[in-house]
């Protein structure tokens, strides 16, 4: 009986030292993540243990029964141990790396066999991100034992306002040199590709100036806040000093994420205007959902938690449908990038509620790779359409060229049979000119008796030229005559101001100031200056054409036309025929029809201009 309670008493601390003292082996390894299985936990619901009663009550310890634990009560502290065979961490160099880095503190101490364990590190948004021997976006520190150590035990105390992934990972340091670079150069790609889809939709909102590029510009805004609050790199990089602020990064770029894909999807899909009952539904849910997670939820809530939260996207779903469905949409790459976004987001849905059964890491990079995914077509889609603009640009080119193309055709037709024409006509003028040189012949013999008649004509002819150019001056004035005689009588300016210097002073000259009748040549054309009181006088003073601001030559032609049609013509045919803006015209009508209804009333007579000619309407 003795024998058999030694027995019992024995195998029961050896086995309890085994499932608490277990060390953790890396022989032959390059990396091994470390879980719950791996290691043991006190839950400090007072928070008032140190790491010397940690030590020394080793028995609080317990290995949880749970393949992924997660700390749930941010009210409390966490203690983890792990025991790691240190002969292999001897032979290299080794990293201990806390995978879930979103915490507030945690303290990390490093105990060689029975030795009194030593604070390594203490790190998280708490404290300054600079302090790090290791400067990674997850908490990553040494573990260097001595060359006689044989068991290294790791105390990891957590103080957290988030739930944590209780995940770890022992590394070689090559290991994990090689991953690191290999990590921050895919996000370095990730960010890079966000900017240049940034700068792509700038320059293209510079091209087409709509309002959808600046809504892309938005979303990719949204998408590099929310990968640097998840992938910590806002806490290394932004605010180094005050790592504090990742909190607020992640609880308002969700909520950043949500207003821009729901501004970019109902401005796609132009909801307001075909389905406004489900714009309005759409905006009510999503700032519902908004006010209540940034007012009742915390840190530890995602957005997607939300009971509410699929709603919009799943309407917005309906109608991309529909919109596929009545031809709405030319681009497919809207709905391709839309579908997978609303599948990554379901994802975190049941994440969310416990119903994903992948990795959480995983789903981080997935949801990074989703959002850049969905940039990328979007951005696609902006040169998809601005594609189809310049198609469409290039076809009114085309049919613009094809009716040039015809129209040509009718001139070159038109060119032709005019050219046939003018060869026709060509040929009668040439036998035309062969009947002028017989005629020519006849008139050569009468040349001689034409001669001896000239001379005899010659001074009547001069006598006739006076009389005929008095005749028709007259017939002008008295309105009739041909308006080709007219442009004859008068065919410059020079002659209109000497028509106007005869009839003006063709009394003889009186200064109007002093009455004097010497004069001298004043300014202007055939202007008069006054000997005695030097008053200069223009020949267009005290006419109708005084003042005027345009040629005189073309001021004749109107008055000409205007009294030949009694004042009954219009300012747009006279400014068509005149060449003039039909202001001008009508300022200067109005100004002859006033001096021909005055002239009319003077007389009481309405054909008085009829009798009088025009030289009273010049004159005033």
């Amino acid at each position: 009986m003795l024998i058999r309670t030694i027995l019992i008493t024995l195998l029961f601390i050896l086995g309890e030292n085994f499932l608490q003292a277990q060390p953790i082996l890396l022989e032959d390894k390059e990396e091994l993540l470390i879980s719950a299985p791996d290691f043991t936990l006190v839950v400090d619901s007072l928070n008032s243990l140190s790491i010397d009663d940690i030590v020394t009550k080793r028995k609080l310890f317990k290995r949880p029964n749970v393949p992924m634990f997660v700390t749930t009560d941010t009210s409390v502290t966490y203690w983890i141990k792990m025991s790691i065979d240190a002969t292999t961490l001897q032979e290299n160099s080794w990293v201990f790396e806390i995978l879930d880095s979103h915490l507030s503190s945690v303290e990390a101490y490093l105990a060689e066999d029975q030795n009194y364990p030593t604070k390594i590190v203490s790190a998280g948004y708490n404290h300054h991100f600079g302090d790090r021997e290791f400067e990674h976006k997850n908490i990553t520190f040494p573990l260097r034992v001595g060359d006689s150590t044989k068991i290294a035990t790791v105390y990891l105390c957590y103080k957290s306002e988030f739930n944590n992934v209780l995940l770890f990972k022992v590394s070689k340091i090559t290991s994990f040199l090689s991953y690191a670079l290999n990590e921050y150069l895919s996000l370095g790609l990730f960010y890079g590709t966000i900017l240049c889809l940034l700068l792509v939709n700038f320059i293209l909102f510079l091209i087409l100036r709509e309002r959808y590029q600046v809504l892309i510009i938005f979303y990719l805004f949204s998408v590099i806040s929310m990968g640097l609050s998840e992938d910590n790199l806002a806490s290394q990089y932004l605010w180094v000093e005050n790592p504090v602020n990742n909190y607020h990064l992640m609880k308002f770029s969700s909520v950043f994420f949500t207003i821009a894909i729901t501004f970019l999807s109902i401005n796609f899909l132009k909801i307001k205007k075909y389905h406004s009952t489900l714009f309005y539904l759409i905006w009510v849910v999503t700032l519902g959902n908004i006010i209540y997670f940034l007012t009742m939820k915390g840190y530890n809530s995602p957005m997607w938690n939300l009971y509410l939260f699929g709603v919009p996207f799943a309407i917005i779903f309906y109608v991309l449908v529909r919109a596929i469905k009545a031809k709405r949409i030319k681009t497919w790459y809207f709905f391709i990038g839309y579908s997978t976004l609303l599948l990554q987001l379901l994802a975190l849905v049941l994440k969310s509620h416990n119903l994903y059964i992948f990795n959480s890491i995983l789903t981080v990079y997935s949801f990074n790779v989703t959002l850049l995914i969905v940039g990328l077509l979007i951005t696609m889609s902006q040169f998809d359409k601005f594609k189809k603009l310049k198609d469409e640009k290039e076809a009114i080119q085309i049919r613009e060229i094809t009716t040039l193309k015809e129209q040509e055709k009718v001139i070159e037709q038109k060119v032709v049979e005019r050219t046939q024409e003018v060869e026709e006509q060509k040929e009668i003028v040439f036998y035309k000119n062969k009947e002028l040189e017989e005629v020519n012949d006849l008139l050569l013999a009468h040349q001689q008796q034409i001669a001896l008649m000239n001379q005899q004509l010659e001074k009547e002819n001069r006598q006739l030229h006076n009389d005929v150019e008095e005749l028709a001056t007259a017939r002008v004035m008295l309105k009739e005559v041909s308006f080709e005689e007219f442009e004859n009588l008068f065919p410059d300016d020079n002659s209109c101001y000497e028509y106007l210097e005869k009839k003006k002073w063709e009394n003889g000259y009186s200064c109007k100031k002093c009455n004097s009748t010497e004069y001298a040549k004043g300014q202007g054309v055939l202007g008069r200056r006054c000997k005695k009181c030097n008053y200069n006088e223009s020949v267009t003073s005290g006419t109708i054409f005084h003042r005027l601001h345009f040629p005189i030559e073309k001021a004749f032609r109107m008055l000409f036309i205007v009294f030949a049609h009694n004042g009954e013509i219009s300012t747009y045919k006279l400014s068509e025929d005149l060449d003039l803006r039909q202001n001008t015209c009508w300022k200067f009508k109005k100004k002859i029809d006033d001096a021909m209804q005055g002239k009319e009333a003077l007389i009481d007579d309405g054909n008085a201009c009829e009798v009088k000619g025009w030289d009273d309407l010049i004159l005033g």
